[in-house]
């Protein structure tokens, strides 16, 4: 533990060295992800032939999604708040102007922060069989 009570970086990685990470397959659900992303042939049964509104639809769904998931996230939370973003500000891709951009030195200062990730991806190595999330504009 470091003089703010947190692990060090180095005490975090052995304490996570020693506990078995999932396996790969294990770590997704690799039947919904294609269902909802189907590959070929499938994809041209079905997404590919989607009428424009049902194809913009979900879309629109899938980002609303990932958006609402974000707000989860404290980089997320802190830069879109500091930007005058509540949620519910972004309600769709035509709001993809709102969301404000970060630089790679956003990403180093939330690692420097945060170690040994940072809260930019939305996992810590106490919930690491969560998926990360990196929303880039």
């Amino acid at each position: 533990m470091n003089r703010s009570g947190r692990m060090t970086p180095d005490a975090e990685l052995r304490r996570m060295s020693e506990e078995r990470p999932p396996y790969y397959w294990q770590s997704l659900d690799f039947p919904k992800l294609i269902e909802d992303y189907p590959p070929p042939p499938a994809f041209f049964r079905t997404v590919y032939r989607m009428p424009h509104a049902q194809l913009r639809e979900l879309q629109e769904r899938r980002f609303r999604s990932q958006i609402a998931r974000a707000w989860e996230i404290p980089f997320y939370q802190r830069r879109w708040r500091a930007a005058g973003l509540e949620p519910g500000d972004v309600r769709g891709v035509e709001d993809l102007a709102k969301i404000p951009p970060y630089t790679v030195r956003d990403i180093r200062d939330s690692i420097a922060r945060n170690p040994p990730f940072g809260d930019f991806m939305g996992v810590s190595p106490q919930d690491g069989r969560r998926l990360p999330l990196v929303v880039q504009t």
